[in-house]
């Protein structure tokens, strides 16, 4: 009797599973470009590149059944679609869509429904994995051979690159839903006229809601003569599924056009063939002070120095002044052991670790060298008079114009990881007899300024922030270097506004991101706050103490006045307004007070083109006020009615399973 109750209950179960299965079925859909590329559907929206003519479409899908139907005709995979004739639009964004219904009659009978979002402005970038896109985002693999292609938002192919690797990158970005990435090519390529490199970046921009805060201090700080990445806002796709908006940058490193100075770390892998992490991880020495002068280096006697490393048995260039790229990351201070090479600095302000990015390995000579410019230099910021033990100013190291922009950029947005890391330097070689000084640069990492992250008082605007954080809580004790701030803020004063103003930079940005913007809340489910994902394990909130969601949500990206906080770049706007007037009156700027210019609010719509959101046009008129992306009400059909019954069969089969359950256990 258990014999059949048992073999009974898997007949069910297998039952159940096949009918669960064929009432859920659905077509999987896609759209195939021009380059063979299927871009295929997520969660029942297909995200198309701007380049794609929406009055050609080639619609494909995989599907076990047969008699797939649009608008009542047979459909087959493959035909193409003039989506212009199922136009509708997104009431509250103003962006247009088109909303395609398939029905699927086989084994089982339902209902499919397709949303076609497409671009309108930005280049896209296609990555051919060969390890399948899923490996290489939610396991950080890293590909090695995959093929990289980036089209013009006209559809013209401008790099199709094979063998090229791609990984996730970012130190607590790359945990994050929507993952950063880092592609590297095989040769140097020049992108969009931001000169020629190997390496290059692709920041998600994932916690800021208005994808331009790097954008926006990137533009500044070049504005005010300090060196930042040239950028280009595009589109990714991996193995076909839609990543959303990307900002492309440069990679900061030493390069002709990146950061161009001597490359010293060229010079020291022509000298040293087997130069690299493996040979210089048995040859790596760590010095600390000893507190015994007589065991010490002169370096760790002679300045503030208190620990470096370096690596033994490397051959020197001639010239060991330069080039060399530094960051200061104190956020890493326990994980010092993984850089190359490095060098802690200490004083009555606490201690730096400043990790030598450039050359990645270098010698006790190469370390020594600029350790002791960086000490020396630090020494001086240091003290009351701006002097070091040796009578020498702060000045005589470094470039003030590009650390006073610096602070100024750090202050201006109340960076949160001000003092912390992605703080870079360089050092160029010695030239004609001339020593040369360190410049404050490339700037870096500015997704979680102006107010973009509630932790803290990041997001006060009224207060001082940065000068907590090295080194500007010693420079900004020194009243030249304050001098200097005032006359460059005073500079940067109208440079904001006019980037603020009516047709300005922000306004240029949101024109060429706005229907990608929309797709990209879409993709991540960031219109619906308990929907949108932080993590990549689906936790949707990083919390702070007091409970509050640490990044800020807004239900709308633009109202396209701007001039409210309620929205993505309303906020943007007005914080970076409020924080500019408050430092040009607490450094006492001269300058002629300004308000913003506003954008005029945008008409009653009437009517909608999928070129260009929220402008009448009498080319494609929407069907009726309400249309929305939810699919309208329907009455009720025969595919319906056997879908209805079929769930209750399934219902039915496993209340029958569970009774057989409780049956067996008795007979037991």
């Amino acid at each position: 009797m258990k014999r059949k109750l048992l073999f009974l209950i898997v007949i069910m179960v297998a039952t159940v599973i096949f009918a669960v299965s064929a009432s859920g079925a659905e077509l999987k859909l896609g759209v195939e470009l021009d380059n063979g590329t299927t871009i295929r559907a997520v969660d029942d929206i297909i995200y198309l590149p701007s380049y794609v003519d929406i009055h050609d479409v080639k619609i494909t899908y995989i599907s076990a059944y047969k008699n797939i139907t649009l608008d009542g005709k047979a459909f087959t995979s493959g035909e193409k679609v003039d989506l212009s004739k199922y136009l509708k639009r997104d009431a509250d964004s103003r962006a247009t869509y088109y909303e395609l219904t398939f029905m699927v009659d086989g084994i089982a009978i339902s209902e499919d429904k397709v949303y076609i979002y497409k671009s309108n402005n930005l280049p896209a970038i296609f990555v051919n994995s060969s390890i399948g896109d899923q490996r290489l985002i939610e396991l950080n693999q890293v590909d090695s051979n995959a093929t990289v292609s980036l089209i013009d938002k006209r559809g013209s192919s401008y790099v199709n690159q094979t063998g090229t690797e791609v990984r996730t990158r970012g130190n607590t970005t790359d945990t994050y839903a929507k993952k950063p990435f880092q592609i590297k090519f095989s040769s140097k390529i020049d992108l969009y006229g931001m000169g020629k490199a190997k390496t290059w970046v692709l920041l998600a921009n994932y916690l800021d809601q208005s994808y331009i805060r790097n954008s926006v201090m990137y533009k500044l700080a070049k504005s005010l003569g300090m060196n930042a990445s040239d950028f280009q806002n595009v589109e990714l796709y991996i193995d076909g599924k839609y990543q959303g908006i990307y900002l492309l940058c440069e990679k900061v490193n030493i390069n002709a056009s990146r950061v161009n100075i001597t490359e010293l770390e060229d010079e020291n892998e022509a000298l040293n063939p087997n130069y690299g992490k493996e040979l210089m991880s048995s040859t790596e020495t760590v010095v600390k002070d000893t507190t015994s002068p007589e065991n010490n280096p002169a370096i760790l006697n002679e300045t503030i120095i208190i620990e470096y490393k370096y690596v033994k048995g490397l051959v020197n260039p001639a010239d060991i002044t330069g080039g060399y790229l530094i960051e200061l990351d104190n956020n890493n201070k326990d994980n010092r052991d993984e850089f190359g090479s490095y060098f802690i600095t200490k004083t009555s302000y606490g201690e730096n670790l400043y990790v030598i990015k450039s050359p990645e390995y270098c010698s006790k000579e190469q370390v020594e060298y600029i350790a002791r410019r960086f000490a020396e230099m630090e020494e001086a910021m240091a003290s009351s008079n701006g002097k070091n033990s040796l009578g020498k100013h702060y000045t005589e190291y470094m470039d003030i114009d590009t650390f006073a922009v610096a602070y100024i950029m750090a202050e201006l947005g109340r960076n949160y990881d001000v003092g912390g890391a992605s703080i870079y330097f360089y050092k160029d070689a010695d030239k004609n007899g001339e020593v040369s000084k360190i410049i404050k640069g490339p700037l870096w990492d500015c997704d979680n300024v102006l107010g973009n992250i509630h932790r803290g008082d990041a997001q006060v605007q009224n207060t001082m922030w940065a000068t907590k954080g090295a080194p500007w809580k010693m420079l900004t004790r020194q009243a030249d270097f304050n001098a200097k701030v005032k006359e460059k803020f005073e500079i940067a004063y109208d440079i904001i506004y006019d980037m603020l103003d009516k047709d300005g930079f922000i306004d240029q940005q949101i024109k060429e991101i706005g229907y990608s913007a929309k797709m990209d809340r879409l993709r991540w489910k960031q219109d619906i706050e308990d929907e949108w994902p932080l993590y990549a394990d689906g936790t949707l909130h990083w919390f702070n103490k007091s409970g509050k969601t640490a990044f800020p949500y807004y239900a709308t990206y633009t109202d396209y006045v701007n001039n409210t906080k309620s929205t993505a770049i309303g906020y943007l706007c007005l914080t970076l307004q409020e924080r500019t007037e408050y430092l040009a009156t607490t450094w006492g700027c001269e300058v002629t007070p300004r308000t913003r210019t506003l954008n005029d609010p945008l008409p009653p719509i009437t009517s909608l083109t999928p070129e260009e959101p929220g402008v009448p046009t009498p080319e494609e008129p929407s069907d009726t006020p309400e249309d929305t992306p939810q699919a309208p009400e329907q009455t009720p059909n025969e595919n319906e009615t056997l879908t209805t019954l079929l769930i209750k069969m399934v219902e039915a089969i496993i209340e029958l399973v569970n009774r057989m359950i409780e049956a067996l256990f008795t007979l037991g």
